[in-house]
């Protein structure tokens, strides 16, 4: 059957359709003299009437489906759009992708052509799935551009191309965390529940459905069996697209035949969330009663919509009670627990001190089978240890005791238990210096984890003091390597790198080689190096740290942090996609080894959501930010010390986003919390300084944006720090000053930026490109055209044609050979 031949039968067929059948065969006769045309019509109508379900006899049907396959092939014209290659085939319709050719402007897409004959109710069919996407405009769904017939009578819809795979492939590829899944799935789920708000029910959820595309975000495809929910078709519907859902995870009323709600799509949604936990072995007992709650076999056990699901994911993820388990009093207790850990941990420093006995106690017998000659020592080390682990426990259960008398009150709080500690430790541990510096330095730590960063440093410091004279290298690394962490916050990389490499020394000299407190130490020390600009040096320690700890650890929290700050690491150096997978591996063990509200896992969690917004996945970036911010004002209170970081990642965040008034805001919100917190050279003060001077710059304010800026370089210059950051401040001041007119001094941070950059980083870098703009500007601004425009040339030509960080730079070269034509052109 050729295409001529189809589309008469179609024309034919379609005219009279809406007959009864006893009035076709005459009213045909009056339209044709073909007999052989009138017979295969009603033919058509014979086969669709005999079969029970309404389909077409599969002979017939694959003569129709041969010509009209052979009438597209790529390089056809249909609308305004040309066929450039097939993508695929469903039982509904083949799919192609195709290019805009009507001259308007350039733009993919794909097309899906109706595939086997058109009857009415597959006509209809494509109708709905046209009508359904028109009122579908939402950022995950795929967007309808298009609609229409081919010359013979094929329709076709052209939809928005989209470039991606599928859900399980993309959690599979990149080993991503429990975490990152949930908020994939959430956010792939929100798609979801915006077509049920239109009454609309998808029908066919399935990972094949769900594409994650080149930006990360999830698209759903594919509205071909989506019902509108108050137009459920009768009983017996004899469209066969209604009977064509994906098995596997279609709910037991669709494989049933019985009436479809948006509960059916919610049972789908459940399956789908078990398959990508489980692929990883990320589900646990609470996960798995979510799952089990939507996919229950029936409809009215499950969740009454898909926002109720997906709140209690997030339930789930701040260790919130979950409506899918029953809510037992152990339950809520121990997400009570899981929620309110800071407060709860003093409680538990007891623990952790007898634990860390405990261990020197194990060491101190390995050395002894390992060095007989050592028996004696060791064991003395091992009796002073236990004695001194039964005196720290119940010195700190009787600080409970004393400062809790009525334990049901539940009102007891860490600052109570360290100030009681603090004033007790002095009279009752007297003599005892062991016991005394392992209190002190326990509670330095806490302090510090809470934002109280003086009184931190004050009981670490003395815990040092006192520890250095005792003959315990081991457990004084562990308090110079608290302090430096402490310091380096304060005062600056410089003042902290003295206690870190004094940490890494004892360790390497006393400690095992394949240790774990070895590798921490290489570990901070990497990171210490790398932001104060020695990356050649960091990244062996990384490695060597990682050498130790994969096969030895595969669990640690050092591990965690370690892949964190590795991954901090190279998106300070520009390679940003190794970084996201650095950090998401960490993210997935610090979820399980931390828990989701510990201040590691909350701190890594922010370096992910920077690295996020350095790759321009900004709504991602944004949700992350703020969640981070949410769950340390829950911890902590609003205005604490550990609530900045969020807030100066989400304000640099927002400058990016263009929206300076509400990076704005929030820096001066931050600026006021560090003031009281902070000093002045704090890494948070110049942090929020930055975010400032970037706000103003987009306000057009440039003489404000250029004094912020170099009032925080100033300040880095003070610490010592003059890595990758400071010079990315500097080509920030370059703009400003540039901007404001101000040429001589965006020369001079020019002249000082330019050799600091090309020692810190290769010749391609961002950077350094950055800085060669600039040159290349400021030679234009200084009247010195010629000299910007073998500049410009000589950028371009180094710069790869496939670089994807081309874009990065187009704007400024577009503006540079615009600012140099209109200055060369004759007057």
């Amino acid at each position: 059957m050729n295409a001529d031949h189809y589309a008469a039968v179609r024309r034919l067929y379609e005219t009279v359709a809406d007959l009864p059948p006893s009035q076709r065969s005459a009213h045909l006769q009056s339209l044709s003299n073909d007999a052989a045309l009138i017979a295969e019509v009603l033919d058509l109508f014979q086969a669709g009437e005999s079969a029970t379900t309404g389909w077409i006899n599969r002979p017939l049907r694959g003569a129709l489906q041969d010509a009209l396959q052979s009438e597209v092939k790529p390089g056809d014209v249909i609308g305004a759009w040309r066929i450039e290659s097939e993508l695929g085939q469903g039982g509904m319709g083949q799919v192609f992708r195709v290019a805009r050719c009507d001259g308007h402007f350039e733009q993919l897409a794909a097309m899906k052509l109706l595939q086997g004959a058109p009857s009415r109710e597959r006509l209809a069919h494509l109708a709905r799935e046209r009508q359904v996407l028109a009122k579908l405009t939402h950022p995950n769904i795929a967007r309808l551009y298009d609609g229409g017939e081919t010359d013979h009578g094929q329709p076709y819809l052209v939809m928005e191309l989209v470039d991606g795979v599928a859900i399980d492939r993309y959690c599979q590829d990149r080993q991503l965390s429990r975490n990152a899944i949930l908020n994939l799935f959430i956010e792939a789920s929100q798609a979801v529940a915006f077509a049920h708000r239109q009454l609309i029910v998808h029908c066919d959820l399935k990972p094949s459905n769900l594409l994650i595309n080149r930006d990360g975000r999830p698209i759903l495809l594919d509205f071909g069996i989506a019902r509108l929910h108050q137009d459920d078709a009768a009983e017996g519907d004899p469209d066969p697209a209604l009977h064509a859902f994906t098995p596997r995870y279609a709910s037991p009323e669709q494989r049933g035949g019985d009436a479809i709600t948006t509960s059916s799509d919610i049972f789908s949604l459940g399956l789908l969330l078990a398959e990508l936990l489980d692929q990883h072995r990320l589900s646990d007992a609470e996960l798995a009663a979510v799952v089990a709650k939507a996919s229950a076999e029936v409809p009215s056990d499950r969740y009454a919509s898909v926002d109720a699901l997906c709140d209690d994911l997030r339930r789930y993820q701040s260790h919130q009670p979950l409506l899918a388990v029953r809510a037992r009093r152990t339950y809520r207790t121990r997400k009570f627990v899981q929620r309110h850990w800071p407060w709860l941990l003093v409680a538990a420093l007891f623990v952790v001190i007898v634990s860390g006995f405990t261990l020197r106690v194990l060491r101190e017998s390995e050395r002894a089978r390992a060095a007989e000659h050592q028996a004696l020592a060791d064991r003395d080390h091992a009796r002073e240890a236990e004695a001194a682990s039964r005196q720290t426990n119940d010195f700190l259960i009787s600080i409970f005791n004393a400062s809790n008398p009525n334990a049901e009150s539940g009102d007891l709080k860490a600052s109570t238990l360290i100030s009681a500690a603090e004033q007790r430790l002095d009279t009752e541990m007297k003599g005892q210096p062991a016991i005394q510096a392992e209190i002190l330095s326990a509670l330095g730590l806490v302090q510090a984890n809470m934002g109280q960063r003086d009184a931190g440093r004050r009981n670490l410091e003395r815990a040092i003091a006192i520890e250095r004279g005792l003959d315990r290298p081991l457990v004084l690394a562990t308090m110079l390597m608290r302090l430096s962490v402490l310091v380096t916050n304060t005062d600056g990389i410089a003042a902290g790198e003295v206690f870190t490499r004094e940490a890494l020394t004892l360790r390497e000299t006393h400690g095992a080689p394949d240790s774990v407190e070895l590798a921490e130490s290489l570990n901070l020390m990497a990171s210490t190096l790398s932001q104060s600009g020695r990356p050649q040096e960091a990244v062996p320690m990384y490695e060597r740290a990682l050498a130790i700890l994969k096969p030895n650890y595969p669990d640690s929290t050092v591990l965690a942090d370690t892949y964190a700050a590795y991954g901090m690491h190279e998106r300070y150096f520009g390679k940003l996609e190794r970084a996201l997978l650095l950090q998401e591996q960490g993210l997935a063990i610090a979820a399980s080894a931390y828990g989701e509200r510990h201040p590691n896992y909350l701190a890594n969690q922010l370096w992910y959501a920077y690295t996020l917004s350095a790759l321009r996945r900004s709504a991602e970036a944004e949700t992350a930010f703020r969640r981070n911010l949410s769950l340390r004002k829950a911890l902590h209170g609003d205005g604490n010390m550990l609530v900045v970081e969020p807030m100066i990642g989400l304000a640099t965040m927002l400058n990016e986003a263009q929206r300076p008034d509400e990076a704005l805001a929030i820096a001066v919100e931050a600026q006021a919390i560090t003031a009281r917190s902070a000093s002045p050279q704090s890494v948070e003060s110049i942090a929020i300084l930055n975010n400032i001077a970037a706000a103003h710059y987009a306000k057009g304010r440039f003489n404000e944006a250029a004094k912020a800026c170099r009032e925080a370089l100033d300040l880095m210059a003070e610490r010592g720090d003059r890595g990758p950051q400071y010079v990315q401040m500097q080509t920030s001041l370059i703009a400003y000053y540039t901007q404001a007119g101000d040429l001589r001094h965006a020369g001079l941070v020019l002249d000082e930026a330019e050799p600091l950059a090309q020692t810190l980083f290769p010749a391609d870098h961002y950077l350094n490109v950055t800085l060669a703009l600039n040159r290349a500007a400021w030679l234009l601004r200084s009247g010195r055209p010629s000299e910007s425009r073998a500049l410009v040339t000589k950028i371009e030509a180094a710069l790869p044609k496939d670089d994807p960080k081309l874009s990065m730079y187009e704007t400024s070269l577009r503006n540079l050979h615009q600012g140099l034509d209109e200055v060369e052109s004759p007057k």
